[in-house]
């Protein structure tokens, strides 16, 4: 009975520190991946100045204006220094200018982003203006251009196909 009894007090104790051990083991692999993450974090691409500018800039055109909007793109784009972000801030101001009919504001910004990177986005947003705009043929010739750019995944191809058929007729 006493042989009996120091086995399963044996058993017991191994068990425990089986358990003991995975537990460790959990822990430590949990630790390696955290730690692991938070160098990630830390090692991603930093967000680019012009995301605090749009932010800024339209919570500013929605309380004071649309013109207090484009004075902090215009002084956003100006202290820019990269490219990428002087593209986005252009892009973003021609929405903005866009969404409150300055249309031929809207295009002036446009052409300034084109020259930065032409493609879909901007032809895109082109096209668009000169829709809202009623100039169907600019319309029509920058929405064909979006749809043709092989340079980039054409996510807006389909919409903007329907828009040319619609606006051929």
């Amino acid at each position: 009975a006493d042989n009996h009894r120091s086995k399963r007090i044996w058993s017991l104790v191994v068990g425990i520190a089986v358990l003991l051990l995975a537990g460790v083991g959990v822990w430590y692999g949990f630790h390696q991946v955290r730690s692991q993450d938070e160098k990630d974090t830390h090692e991603q691409v930093p967000v680019s100045a012009s995301v605090g500018v749009q932010a800024q800039a339209e919570s500013l055109a929605n309380q004071k204006g649309v013109s207090q909007g484009v004075r902090v793109y215009d002084e956003g784009i100006a202290a820019a220094t990269a490219s990428k972000d002087k593209y986005d801030l252009y892009m973003a101001k021609a929405a903005l200018q866009l969404n409150n009919t300055l249309y031929d504001d809207a295009l002036t910004t446009a052409r300034a982003a084109e020259k930065i990177k032409s493609g879909i986005r901007v032809w895109g947003l082109m096209a668009t203006i000169y829709d809202k705009k009623g100039d169907t043929q600019n319309a029509l010739t920058y929405y064909k251009k979006a749809v043709a750019d092989p340079a980039e995944f054409n996510y807006a191809a389909p919409a903007y196909e329907v828009r040319i058929k619609e606006l051929s007729q």
